[in-house]
């Protein structure tokens, strides 16, 4: 036992507990007060030297060990003290004053038992104050810390909540003395970055921050984001205060938005031709796909943030069409506001412009302006596509040229002549009419039917009617194209116009005089023209087409994606964030598959004819059910797939998947508000054509009354504030573009059957 005059006298501070060493059972004994001191658990480890390492740096309890040994050796009670730094389990520093003697020996004089006092002037937060931070701190997901690195190079977590394991799968106790462990758990080509990161914040006494993986025994590679802010301590140690979470999820989501939209540019890049534009709303310059770049010479990173779309147009046109809008909308029009004014209107403005090159040299293009809204329909920006028409406008320039030359041709300079006295019944027709044709003079007859007889049979009748229509004076001049026989057996093209030159006086017609001219490449170049007119604007419907597919299919996803974020913030235990996760890892994939198939839409914009693929009609439902789960949820819905699995069509994926996209999402949206929606789908064959059905039982539509408009562009029927009037439209141009139809029966009330015919 202690000795009566052995009192503790300390200057650090009040006693606060005591210890006891057992040395022939290796065994120690602290006192409750002296854990609680440090906000340890009582009773604590009764393992040798256990809580000395705990509260102890390795310097101080390497001395501590010495000093007890020194202790052990004593041969009478002579008091040992030492003044060390101990740490509490909450990371404060405490000053300690240890005083110790041998109180037992054994018959051969062995100490068998030490005993300690322990005088603290900081004793660190009450076990009280502690309990109350854990109990704080145990439902926060991650972890809050304290991490202290000492000036020998050791470091260790003086505190950390239970979330530690979470994040590096061990417990507070495992790390409290040593860190060493926690650092084998970080990924190996993120070891580096995060011991410099810790040592710049450690030099700077600025704030860490990081986001970096860690290999756990049982989760795997997880991504973890951590923050602290670092305070100098009186022994020179640096003592973070922070909290880190396991941020795997947001990583993956973050990496799955980075290939979204490194698909989206790829999309925009594919048409090499094609000018591809994205503003803001004030015509700053967002996005300029690669065929920008082509046309216009100028690179992404020029423009980009940096310049308005009015850089590439011509200021007078600007100015022309400033004029215009001002004085249709009766209100102030300027700028970039001239481009897209009608587009912010929600019409798609389509209109001749010139572009102006990086060079300085112009071009004519073809303007298609398309407004993009975010969920709330509200305008965030504009998408201009535009195509170059110089082709176009230079055969218009030359079918005008040869329309300048008809005219001159008219009036008396044309390739042949014809000179008709109706009096007499007689007709002059010019050796250059007959050699254009290849006759010589004498082989065709100077009477009327001489040269009428050589007429294409089919165009006799329209020849006919606007002659007599001249000769009654219904039309001012005679003017009429047709075919002619010529001598090697082929037809030409004739321009055949005249000019009643005297009347009598009852104004009955006495003599007509004209011109032949020969219009045959004139016609080829028409027909030219018209191929390339009609090549232009297929491709132009099929980029307003490939806007809407873009503006409308995406908007479904990001619906989806919103709806299950909604739903995982609001889950109320694992099992439910997981069942989330799952779906929105179905909508990611269905997006991902989605702007595959809208990535072969812009591939064929510069063709003719629309890629086609077998296609299982079964399995293509199947998906677009998947696609819509969030919204078939929200509903309450139900969706019957009686397609018989082995129907198989040949046709368009993304033409399908837009089709299929808008009539059940159609039957889902607008489901009537007294009974959960039922949809039906069920294919057959009729004739020619393989017909899907989708019938529902939703509100129906009054076709007395819309029959005429219901595949109208912007045509609503219902008062749905996210009804845009496109679908439909953008369904029935799709199906015909492949050859085939659509029908409906509906009934107010009782639901609606849209019917496609596949070609």
């Amino acid at each position: 036992m202690p000795s009566k005059t052995n009192q503790i006298v300390t200057n650090a501070g009040p006693l606060v507990g005591f210890w006891e060493w057992d040395i022939r059972n290796r065994q120690e004994n602290i006192s409750k007060s002296l854990a609680e001191a440090f906000s340890l658990q009582h009773p604590f480890s009764r393992e040798e030297g256990a809580f000395w390492k705990t509260i102890l740096s390795v310097i101080d309890f390497q001395s501590f060990i010495e000093l007890r040994a020194d202790a052990s050796r004593k041969k009478q009670a002579d008091i040992i003290s030492t003044v060390l730094q101990g740490i509490t389990a909450l990371g404060e520093v405490a000053t300690l004053e240890i005083q110790m003697e041998t109180v037992a020996w054994n018959d051969s004089g062995e100490a068998e038992k030490v005993i300690g006092y322990v005088a603290i002037n900081k004793p660190g937060l009450s076990s009280a104050s502690n309990r109350l931070l854990r109990k704080l701190t145990e439902h926060v997901p991650g972890v809050v810390y304290q991490y202290q690195y000492l000036d020998n190079g050791l470091s260790r977590f003086p505190y950390a909540s239970d979330g530690l394991w979470d994040i590096f799968e061990h417990t507070p106790e495992e790390v409290r003395a040593d860190a060493a462990s926690v650092f084998d758990r970080i990924h190996a080509e993120d070891l580096d970055e995060f011991i410099q990161s810790m040592l710049n914040s450690y030099t700077s006494l600025n704030p860490w921050k990081m986001n970096f993986r860690v290999v756990l025994p049982s989760k795997g590679e997880r991504w973890i984001g951590g923050s602290a802010r670092p305070e100098q301590q009186p022994d020179d140690s640096v003592i973070w205060h922070g909290y880190m979470a396991d941020v795997t999820h947001q990583k993956k989501i973050e990496q799955e938005l980075v290939k979204t939209n490194k698909d989206l540019q790829g999309i925009l890049n594919a048409g090499s031709q094609i000018s591809i534009i994205g503003t803001r709303v004030n015509g700053l310059i967002s996005h300029f796909s690669k065929g920008s770049e082509n046309l216009l010479g100028y690179k992404a990173d020029e423009v980009v943030d940096k310049e308005n779309l009015t850089i590439f147009h011509v200021r007078e046109e600007i100015k022309l069409r400033e004029k215009q809008l001002t004085a249709r909308l009766g209100k102030e029009v300027e700028g970039f506001d001239a481009i897209v004014e009608m587009a912010r209107k929600g019409k798609h403005d389509t209109r001749e412009w010139t572009y102006s090159r990086k060079d300085g040299t112009t071009f004519p293009v073809q303007l298609v302006v398309t407004a993009i809204t975010d969920e709330h329909s509200k305008i965030v920006g504009f998408l201009c596509v535009a195509t170059d028409i110089s082709q176009m406008t230079k055969a218009r320039l030359a079918l005008a040229e040869s329309e300048e030359r008809w005219q001159f041709a008219l009036e008396g300079a044309g390739d042949g002549a014809w000179d008709w006295d109706l009096a007499k019944g007689s007709i002059f027709i010019s050796p250059k009419s007959k050699k254009m044709l290849g006759y010589a003079s004498h082989e065709v007859r100077n009477a009327p039917e001489g040269w009428a007889k050589l007429i294409h049979a089919d165009d006799v009748p329209t020849y006919q009617k606007n002659l007599d229509e001249h000769l009654q004076g219904k039309a001012e001049i005679y003017s009429t194209e047709y075919r002619v026989l010529c001598k090697n057996g082929e037809y030409k093209w004739v321009l055949d116009r005249g000019k009643v030159t005297r009347r009598d006086e009852n104004g009955r017609p006495l003599r007509i005089i004209g011109t032949h001219s020969d219009i045959s490449q004139a016609k080829e170049k028409e027909k030219a023209l018209k191929s390339t007119i009609d090549i232009i604007g297929e491709q132009n419907r099929r980029l307003l087409n490939f806007a809407h597919i873009v503006s409308h299919n995406l908007r479904s996803h990001s619906g989806n994606f919103e709806m299950m974020f909604k739903m995982y913030d609001v889950a109320e235990d694992d099992d439910e964030r997981k069942e989330m996760l799952a779906h929105i890892r179905t909508i990611s994939e269905k997006l991902s598959e989605t702007i595959h198939h809208l990535n072969e839409v812009v591939m064929v914009q510069t063709s003719i004819d629309l890629q086609r693929q077998n296609i299982n009609l079964y399995s293509f439902a199947e998906k677009t059910r998947e696609v819509l789960t969030a919204n078939i949820s929200s509903k309450n819905a139900h969706i019957a797939n009686n397609i018989p699995r082995d129907i198989v069509i040949n046709y368009n994926a993304a033409y399908m998947e837009s089709i299929l996209l808008n009539l059940l999402s159609n039957a889902v949206k607008y489901s009537h508000p007294d009974r959960d929606p039922e949809v039906r789908l069920t294919a057959y064959s009729e004739k020619n054509y393989t017909v899907l059905e989708v019938a529902d039982n939703g509100l129906g539509i009054n076709l007395h009354l819309h029959r005429d408009k219901l595949f109208g562009m912007y045509k609503t029927f219902h008062p749905n504030k996210d009804a845009k009037g496109i679908g439909l439209f953008i369904t029935r141009n799709q199906i015909e573009a492949m050859g085939g139809k659509i029908a409906v029966e509906s009934e107010e009330n009782r639901g609606s059957v849209f019917k496609v015919y596949f070609l």
